[in-house]
């Protein structure tokens, strides 16, 4: 419980880095709702295929018109604990409210996105995260 804790602040923290915002800034202008998802990758899947889904986030992902913000990267390697570096790629997208999350889940690029991968991905392992920034 205390590591998805962690994971959870650590992915706030992250969005509040990611878009330049800062925790006492009451004007920010980041888009409220957040979609985080972790994958892992099956350990038969071909070499290369998480620098594949890393540039299909990008190349993909970050043109669905409901996309204020997307970040994708692998793990940091010599990160210290409790941070995790089991999984291969991490995917961060802000949209303006659960409407542009709907859109953006089933939108031709990905729902195609999805289809390419699905079968490399290891679901026992995903996370995803969905919550909205909760501002004071």
């Amino acid at each position: 419980m205390m590591q998805r804790f962690s994971f959870l602040a650590a992915v706030g923290l992250l969005v509040l880095a990611a878009t330049g915002a800062r925790a006492d800034d009451k004007k920010s202008t980041t888009p409220p709702y957040v979609h985080t998802v972790i994958f892992y990758l099956k350990a038969d899947a071909p070499s290369g295929t998480a620098d594949e889904v890393l540039a299909d986030c990008h190349a993909m992902l970050a043109k669905i018109a409901s996309v204020r913000l997307l970040k994708a990267g692998k793990s940091v390697e010599k990160a210290g604990p409790p941070t995790r570096t089991d999984y291969a790629v991490g995917l961060l997208v802000l949209f303006d409210d659960a409407e542009g999350f709907k859109a953006y889940a089933t939108d031709p690029l990905h729902l195609k996105f999805v289809e390419k991968y699905r079968k490399y991905f290891d679901v026992t392992k995903l996370a995803v995260y969905d919550f909205v920034d909760a501002k004071k």
